[in-house]
Order: C-alpha cells, then structure tokens, then sequence
C-alpha cells in the first residue's frame, strides 16, 4: 500500500512559509512519539524521514501552526494509537492515516474543515467519531471499513451534516443521504439514500429495515455486512446499485419491492444463504415467475440476478452480466435451450459447480464465464459458438479435457485456459488454427502437460500458428480415439 501511495501524491504538508524539512523539525523518541515542530511548510512524499520508521510510531503530535495533514501522510503506521492535532488544522488528506489499525479515536479540532477520501480508511479501532460544528467536507469513504465503530455523533451546530433522532449516523443535510453508519446505527426516516460504501464491512447486524422514503440504495452500500440476516426494502426504492448486498452471507431471502427499477450487477452476489428471491407482483420492470428465486428483467427475458438455488424458467433467453458471481453452494444448473446469449462472468466463481450443460443456440463464451469454477470437470461446448473469450476458463483446475468445435474462429489468448491443472487435452475440430486474439497474457499458463489433438491433414499448420506451434504434443485427433 505504501509504495501505491508514494505513486499517487506528492506533498505531505502545505503548510507556513519554510520549503523543506530538517532534522530539527520532527523527532521520534524512544517511546514511539513522532512529533513535527514548528514552522514545517511542505515536503515531497519521497523525502518523509520517518517512512522507515512508521512501524515504531505510536502516537503522533502536530504542532500549532500547521493547518493541512497531506495525501498518505502517516498511512500504514500499523502501532500508532494516537494523533494530537493543533488547534490550527482544517484539512486532513486522501488517505492520511490509511490503514492505521490501532489507532484510536481522533479528537478533532474546532477549525477543521475537510476529511478527505479514504483519510482514516480501515482504521478498525477507531471506535467513536465525533463530528466537529466546522467540518463542512466529508469525502466519500473517508471511514471506509472502519469496522469498530460503535458510536457517531455529529455537532448539533454542523450546518452540513447530523446525527438526527441519535441514529448514530452522519446524515448529509443537503440531499438527506446517509454516508456513514456503524454497527449500531438507527436508520432514520426522512433520508433519501445510502451513499456509497456507507456499511461496508460494519458490524451492524440482525433485520435492518429500511424507511419509506428511501428510493436509492448506492455502491457498495451494505457490502459484506455478514452479521444482517435480513432487510426489509421499502415501496419507494426505485434503485439498487451495483454489489449493494455484495457478501451478506446471513441474509436468507429478498423482496423487491414494486417500486424498484434499476438493479445492479452483483447486487446480491455471495451472498450464500440466500434461499428466496421474490419480486412484488406489481413491479413493472423485474419478476420472479414460476417462483425461480432469481430476478428476471421483464421486457427482454434477462435473468439478472440468481442464487444457490435458482431455477431457470424455459422463456428466458439471456443470462446476464455476473447474475451467478460467487455462488459458491451452487453444484449443478440447468440452461434451458432457448438461452442465447450468457454475459460476462455470469458463473465466475461458483466453485462447486461441477456440472453444467451449455444451451445449443449459445453463439460466445463471454468474457471470465467460468472463472475459477474449480470443480468444474467437464463442459461441452456447443457446435453453435463462434467465439471464446480472455479468461473463459481460468482457474477451472478440475476440467480433464476441452474440445473446441469447428465452429469457433476466434479464441481470446489472454489466459483463457490458464491454471487449468488437470487439462491433459484439447481437441481442436478446426482445420484451420482459430486466431488468438491477444498474446500478453499465456492462454494455456500452468497446463505444461498438455496435449493438442487436430485434424491429422491439420498438424502442420498447427506447429506453425503463432501460440498453437508451442504446445510440445501436437497429435491427430484419431489417435485420441
């Protein structure tokens, strides 16, 4: 993480009028306390002394004077426990204290005015947040992962922001958006969205229910909060973002409600308790008929999102992006024939999936369709498709033995069948090598062992095609038999 941040800025502190840092301006003590002196103005991140020191550091004290903690200041100091700010401070930077697990909650000052994104990311002992009548800027994320969390209190003089009705939240009063909440929060009435990332890996737990009023749930907004085993979604919610109950793994069933037009992709992903999915009757845009726990958007046949237990009605004909991402419990799916087209990464990982039988109208294997499906054995692939996309089949380390129809023109190199330890052959049925379409990434990585079978006419084309000549067993295809 440190070297990433060294790549993305380059000024610690914008400070009072000197150009750059002596030893005299900052010491570190025997004891682990870090303290910057005075008349300290700004410094390239290439030139922090006590980088290499950071491990040592346990508490951090700023002097008066100073009124800017720049980008990734005192990210990654894994001891510190705590900060004393000067009563000048107004802004804390991107990523200033990231990734500072022991540090304990920050008392911010009276003239602090901005809280940048991410500036106390996965500062997971951080347990209560005081939010200052100043602070009129808090950038998404700013306590992202923050996972201690226990207690949010924002000034009853913040013009910008509010912890209404003691909901242990920061409520922006602008649009009535939550932006933050813990493991205890209240979700008060009145407010119109969950921001993006604002639960994320909270420990907030049980049945949530949601207010009417509420038409927007954002990015990321309760993702992977395990401990919620069920949520109640009002009848205004008009939009679901994308991975919004991503890995709520306790979570047993769904029910969107008739007001919801706008769901996301991964939107419940990995969330493998899930046994129910139900759409209301009355929603216009998505349904779960024939009671196939999955949502399926109306108009066009698209199953969207699906479960461990999904099944499949024989009327849709699209499978969509990521619709199984991670269904980690699913074994076995049936794909009725008038399925035509499966999107990207619509399986992607589903690990237990061992068995699988592909529609006879499919014409592409979309981008990571299969990926990291490692007990996936076997597959057929229809004579219908045309084209295998990059990572189809990566990672799928059970599958024995691939046959490519004739058919397919057109294979996407960039690691489709990479780490498929066990594939000791693929039959090709093409007379003619199927172009790779991308070379940087070894499309057969990890499967030395392997033999191409071809059309016997075909051998010597094969050992001469860019990528097909590497293989070291290129055999007729009879011999196979």
């Amino acid at each position: 993480m440190i070297n990433k941040i060294l790549s993305i800025v380059s000024i610690l502190f914008t400070l009072a009028s000197c150009t750059t840092l002596t030893s005299a301006q900052w010491s570190l003590s025997d004891d682990g306390t870090l303290t910057l002196k005075d008349n300290i103005q700004a410094i390239n991140l290439d030139e922090y002394p006590w980088h290499r020191y950071r491990s040592k550091i346990n508490r951090i004290v700023i002097s008066e004077g100073v009124t800017t903690i720049g980008s990734g200041a005192f990210a990654d100091c894994p001891s510190l426990k705590s900060i004393t700010f000067p009563s000048t401070l107004t802004r804390i930077e991107y990523l200033a204290f990231y990734n500072c697990h022991n540090l304990h909650s920050p008392s911010f000052n009276s003239k602090l005015t901005y809280i940048g994104r991410e500036a106390f990311g996965e500062c997971h002992s951080i347990d209560t947040l005081i939010i200052t009548a100043s602070i009129d800027s808090i950038m998404p994320e700013a306590f992202t992962m923050c996972t201690g969390i226990q207690h949010i209190e924002v000034d009853a003089d913040n013009n910008n922001y509010d912890s209404r009705d003691n909901c242990n939240a920061i409520i922006d009063k602008s649009d009535n958006s939550l932006m933050l909440g813990c493991r205890n929060t209240k979700i008060p009435h009145g407010i119109s969205s969950i921001c993006y990332s604002a639960f994320q890996c909270s420990r907030i737990k049980g049945h949530i229910v949601l207010p009417e009023g509420l038409t927007e749930i954002r990015e990321m907004a309760f993702y992977k909060c395990s401990g919620i085993t069920s949520v109640t979604l009002p009848n205004t919610l008009v939009e679901i973002a994308e991975e919004a109950f991503y890995g709520c793994d306790s979570i047993t069933s769904i029910t969107i409600p008739s007001s919801t037009s706008t769901i996301g992709e991964r939107a419940f992903a990995n969330c493998n308790s899930l046994t129910t999915i139900n759409v209301d009757r009355a929603n216009s845009t998505f349904d779960s008929r024939n009671n196939c726990n999955a949502i399926i958007h109306t108009a066009t046949n698209t199953l969207v999102a699906g479960c461990n237990y999904s099944t499949i009605p024989s009327d849709v004909t699209t499978i969509g992006k990521s619709a199984f991402f991670e269904s980690k419990k699913m074994t076995e799916i049936a794909l009725p024939d008038n399925i035509t087209a499966i999107a990207s990464g619509a399986f992607s990982g589903c690990e237990h999936l061992a068995s699988i039988t592909l529609p006879q109208n499919l014409r592409r294997i979309n981008f990571g369709l299969f990926d990291n499906c490692k007990s996936l054995a076997s597959i057929s692939i229809p004579d219908s498709v045309k084209v295998i996309d990059d990572f189809a089949f990566i990672g799928c380390s059970a599958i024995n033995n691939i046959t490519i129809p004739s058919g397919v023109d057109s294979i996407g190199g960039y690691y489709i069948f990479s780490d498929c330890s066990a594939l000791s052959s693929v039959t090709i049925h093409s007379s003619i090598p199927p172009v790779l379409t991308d070379h940087n990434g070894p499309p057969f990585r990890g499967t030395v062992k392997t033999t191409l079978y071809v059309p016997s006419e075909s051998i010597d084309l094969y050992k001469k095609a860019e990528y097909w000549g590497n293989f070291k067993r290129i055999k007729p295809i009879k011999a196979q038999q």
